[in-house]
């Protein structure tokens, strides 16, 4: 799926990272568009579905070019993580053991681990609380690499300002050895 398609990306914040919440949000509101998932039909990725969609809507046609570049942008968007998946809570299910009590140590090492973004974690014992660490891990890697694609495609601006303390003190020392 997209980005923008995770949860927690909406329709709204899209607009309004691009300036044209003014000029479109009540129109996406009044036809129930919420997400960019809803517009890319029923397969999901379709870009042709984008398209017909914002077209539909009355998008002109640079905005919804804009749209569409973000919306199938690198950058990580809202609470995505494996943790979330209900494959991998089925998986963890029979890890879980009551008379352990560690029902909550699970998301809240992986809560951790995301919060903190680690590369490594050392672990005594292997268990229920090792395969949300795992993910988390796993989930860490992903997201820091879809920054990584994101300040290579476009600096990781949001309305049109530099929003990560690297690419703003970048931008000011590119400027100040300009000057």
């Amino acid at each position: 799926p997209a980005p923008w398609a995770v949860a927690g990306g909406s329709v709204s914040w899209l607009l309004d990272e691009l300036g044209l919440s003014g000029l479109y949000g009540s129109t996406f509101a009044e036809y129930g568009v919420e997400t960019v998932a809803q517009m890319l039909g029923p397969e999901g990725g379709d870009p042709s579905a984008l398209i017909a969609s914002l077209r539909e809507l009355g998008v002109t046609r640079d905005h919804r070019d804009k749209i569409e570049r973000l919306a199938r942008s690198p950058r990580p968007c809202g609470a995505s993580g494996g943790c979330f998946d209900r494959a991998f809570l089925a998986a963890c299910r029979p890890l879980h053991a009551q008379h352990m009590g560690c029902e909550n140590m699970g998301p809240l090492l992986y809560s951790l681990v995301r919060f903190t973004k680690a590369r490594h974690v050392l672990e005594v014992g292997a268990g229920y609380t090792s395969v949300w660490i795992l993910q988390a891990l796993a989930d860490n890697d992903a997201e820091l690499a879809a920054c990584a694609a994101a300040v290579a495609t476009d600096g990781y601006t949001v309305a049109q300002a530099d929003w990560m303390a690297d690419a703003g003190a970048a931008t000011e020392a590119a400027a100040a050895e300009a000057a």
